[in-house]
């Protein structure tokens, strides 16, 4: 489809000349307003139409439709002694549009200031009257008019008001069964694309919503012209949209905070248990719940996928190696216990802090995370950004040893208490990673020797100095040939070592870390200290469902070396 364009029958007006038809029209009353660039659908040539350079005008303060001027003629005199003819002007020869009728009205203005407009134009059919012209500002109604002239024709590739940047390539965002989402719709809309029937239905508008990602923080949605609905960005993201003018104009820009108001104000989901993590702690947790009856409603949240090493020691099967974690437990969690199917699982692949809690009300929630900092920023989250919850879970494994929490999260006491641990845990774990940095040349030589370099000859040679990122001639060896395939076993090998080590010891203890050392359960595939301390965590969720409900413990360590005899209470 080719752009039509008539720009080749205009004949502007010089400035001088278009400052005398403003300024009279404006002294008559009437309302004006000059439409630089705009598009449609030509229904004449079938193409698209490019049009500048249009003036609308509006005479009176009625229901009468505004006028789209073709021609201008300004004439210079006075009622005394007559009035002659300053020049006729096209601004466009003809409009073709759904919406512009075909006859031409013909209206002059008194004498004003020894000058009168006459105008030829074509009426405009469309929900912009030329009352709104006195009743609403004109930069306000030049917008809306750029986008009824685009819109309002059948066939149209311009469905919407989409052309106030100034182009007319705005896509308009459709909801999901096909409808037109103005930009004044409810921000849950706007995001969602849900029908405005959905907006009065409590139960639909919260499913549509938790399956909903909003701005958090310093994000911000915004619509670019190029796509039918909103990208959800940083602030460096839509300035950068912005230079590209690729920023839809209509649409509006959606903060965090516009969010959260939204958010705070809805009524919140009700969930019963929470896994934020499904690997061994998390799952060995859900294998005895899937089994009970304590629960209907269950949120799982995990990022990762299952691989073949989780097969050992969480409750995931060969056949779903590679799905997600949180499909994988989906799964399980419905069919565990076939005879009671009244579950609703909300499953979220995702990382926690992409959820957003204020939509959420928890009765128990687990952090079943990898890293004690996660541990940490979770609990700040769920403290901090106005999450209902009620009590948390921790399990943590050092080998056959696991420490248990089991938090009321109401309890200030118990809050700080598991805060100080997790601080506590945190300085432990960075001095052990602090033992493992190389900062020896000894334990440079046991890494080495760990990763198997000399065993594999030069090749290895090679293959470590790109992992650290030196340059292979520090390691020429006179008799090896071309990609180090030779090893002669020599103790000058070990020596060009030595000096590299001393010349890039700083790049090394950036780049490398010593091994951690293999647990128990990793070397000798026990899992019995998984279930064991889910044992625990079931026991607590056990007495607080009962009839007369108790709290047994806040932390526990317990253990399965030599045998699952005894733990201890820590509170």
């Amino acid at each position: 489809m080719q752009l039509s364009d008539d720009k080749r029958f205009q004949n502007l007006p010089p400035e001088d000349i278009r400052e005398i038809i403003c300024n009279t029209v404006t002294a008559e009353g009437w309302k004006y307003i000059l439409i630089e660039h705009t598009s449609w659908y030509n229904l004449k040539t079938r193409c698209k139409h490019d049009i500048t350079n249009m003036p609308i005008v509006a005479i009176t303060n009625t229901s009468n439709r505004p006028l789209a001027v073709t021609h201008v003629e300004v004439l210079q005199g006075s009622e005394e002694n007559g009035y002659s003819s300053l020049g006729r002007w096209c601004y466009n020869m003809d409009y073709v549009h759904q919406n512009i009728t075909t006859e031409i009205s013909t209206r002059c203005t008194h004498g004003q200031n020894g000058y009168k407009v006459r105008i030829e134009a074509h009426a405009i059919c469309n929900p912009i009257t030329e009352g709104h012209f006195f009743q609403r500002p004109l930069e306000e109604i030049k917008l809306l008019f750029i986008g009824q002239l685009m819109g309002q024709n059948g066939g149209s590739p311009f469905r919407t008001v989409s052309s106030v940047a100034g182009t007319y390539h705005d896509n308009v965002i459709n909801t999901t069964n096909g409808g037109f989402i103005k930009r004044t719709a409810p921000i849950v809309q706007l995001l969602t694309r849900c029908t405005s029937d959905v907006l009065h239905d409590k139960t639909r508008l919260l499913s549509v919503i938790q399956n909903t990602r909003f701005p958090q923080n310093n994000e911000v949605a915004f619509k670019n012209i190029a796509t039918d609905r909103y990208y959800i960005g940083t602030q460096e993201e839509l300035e950068e949209c912005k230079k590209k003018n690729n920023l839809s104009a209509y649409y509006p820009i959606i903060t965090a905070k516009m969010c959260n108001q939204l958010l705070e104000n809805l009524p919140r989901i009700d969930i019963d248990f929470g896994c934020f993590g499904l690997g061994s702690a998390g799952s060995g947790v859900l294998d005895m719940l899937s089994r009970s009856i304590f629960f209907e409603k269950y949120m799982i949240v995990d990022f990762d996928r299952v691989e073949a090493k989780n097969i050992r020691n969480q409750w995931y099967e060969t056949n779903q190696t590679g799905q997600t974690k949180v499909q994988a437990s989906d799964y399980h969690l419905k069919y565990r216990n076939i005879a009671y199917n009244n579950r609703e699982i909300i499953p979220k692949n995702c990382k926690f802090e992409d959820i957003n809690f204020k939509m959420y009300k928890f009765k128990y929630a687990m952090a079943a995370f990898d890293k004690i900092q996660t541990r940490l920023d979770f609990l700040n989250t769920i403290l901090e950004e106005k999450s209902e919850c009620k009590f948390l879970f921790d399990a943590r494994y050092d080998d056959l040893t696991a420490s248990v929490f089991f938090i009321d999260l109401e309890n200030k006491d118990e809050v700080e208490y598991y805060r100080q641990g997790l601080l506590s845990d945190l300085e432990a774990f960075k001095k052990q990673k602090a033992e493992r940095i190389i900062d020896s040349w000894d334990k440079f030589q046991k890494w080495l020797e760990i990763s198997q370099t000399y065993s594999t000859n030069c090749g290895g040679t090679k293959r470590t100095l790109e992992r650290i990122g030196v340059n292979r001639t520090w390691l020429e060896c006179p008799k090896a040939i071309e990609d180090y395939t030779s090893h002669c076993g020599e103790e000058r090998c070990l020596k060009m070592w030595q000096d590299m080590y001393e010349h890039h010891k700083e790049l090394i203890a950036e780049q490398l870390l010593l091994p951690e050392e293999e647990s128990s359960c990793v070397r000798q595939n026990f899992i019995d200290i998984y279930h064991y301390a889910s044992t625990y965590i079931f026991d607590a969720i056990r007495a607080m469902e009962a009839e007369n409900p108790k709290k047994l413990f806040t932390h526990i360590d317990v253990t399965t070396d030599p045998l699952p005899n005894s733990i201890i209470l820590r509170k």
